[in-house]
């Protein structure tokens, strides 16, 4: 339900159309609402959608991040919104400094993260990182596989390699044309444009994915989420209508088949940043939509 102005409207359905038989809720995650890991230069928290995991930082000079090469086994994502969080990043004997303002990609196996600053440092993962799986506050919900979801696949390799990749975050726009568009072998990351003030809801954009989640980051403001769950063949496993809000530094996970639209409220900024798992193909296939688009291939399809 897409206006004919908005690029989304071109795309062809992303999804298998097949029969619902099964549904659950929406995952909201307020991160301040909870106790988080901290030390005397950090407090993290973790949560999770089905194939994905973000872990959210609140960062000061000295701090540091390390993964193992066994405790992380394909590519991650590290996501720098402020302009006072500079980082440097050890791969085996390079050091790598990044400025705020970034995205970056980091490849499979050990890493060491250095932060110089104050502020916020996020990083997207799969749920491959099982060590940072266990740590996320909604990890009851996913106790079991939810339902809907395609299978994972990660996409293939890049053609010159696994190799730190780096893009600021002040580019210019993609063909979508409120967002940038990255992604790796594994993770899509939509880092949408800021927005001042609420949304027109005279032209709201309510749709669905059929097989996979949506995850929403909000980094500031607030926003509201509209959702209308499918009725599946089971009266006892229906969920109303909801119509929900989230706050900066908040997770909203949107599961298969639900019919959603979000908007900002507050006159304020507003901004989120919303996260897949694979990528999606439906946006990949639309030339000069990704970022990195020429860095990683698309996966054979058929």
């Amino acid at each position: 339900m897409f206006d004919a102005s908005d690029p989304r409207s071109k795309l062809r359905s992303s999804g298998s159309a097949r029969p619902v038989t099964d549904i659950v809720a929406a995952q909201y995650c307020p991160f301040r609402k909870h106790e988080p890991e901290a030390s005397a230069l950090a407090r993290t928290w973790h949560a999770r959608g089905q194939y994905f995991l973000v872990a959210y930082s609140e960062v000061e000079t000295g701090a540091r991040f390390e993964r193992s090469a066994d405790a992380q086994p394909d590519e991650h994502i590290l996501y720098l919104p402020d302009r006072d969080v500079d980082v440097s990043v050890r791969l085996g004997d390079e050091v790598h400094e990044i400025s705020g303002r970034s995205l970056a990609i980091l490849p499979p196996g050990a890493s060491e993260i250095a932060v110089r600053g104050s502020g916020r440092l996020i990083r997207f993962f799969t749920t491959l990182a099982t060590d940072l799986e266990a740590r996320c506050i909604n990890r009851a919900a996913y106790a079991e596989a939810q339902p809907n979801h395609a299978e994972y696949r990660a996409w293939p390799a890049p053609p010159d390699g696994f190799r730190l990749r780096v893009y600021p975050l002040d580019g210019p726009m993609g063909g979508i044309g409120f967002a940038r568009l990255y992604r790796s072998t594994n993770l899509m990351v939509m880092d949408c444009k800021p927005v001042e003030g609420p949304r027109d809801w005279t032209r709201s954009t309510a749709h669905q994915h059929d097989d996979f989640e949506q995850g929403c980051l909000v980094l500031e403001g607030e926003y509201s989420y509209h959702l209308r769950y499918p009725w599946v063949p089971d009266m006892r496993k229906w969920i109303e209508d909801t119509h929900d809000h989230a706050t900066g530094s908040t997770l909203v996970v949107i599961p298969p088949s639900v019919l959603h639209t979000n908007g900002p409220e507050l006159h304020g900024t507003n901004h989120v940043v919303d996260i897949y798992s694979p990528p999606r193909l439906d946006f990949s296939e639309q030339p000069g939509w990704v970022v990195n688009e020429k860095e990683y291939r698309l996966p054979s399809v058929g």
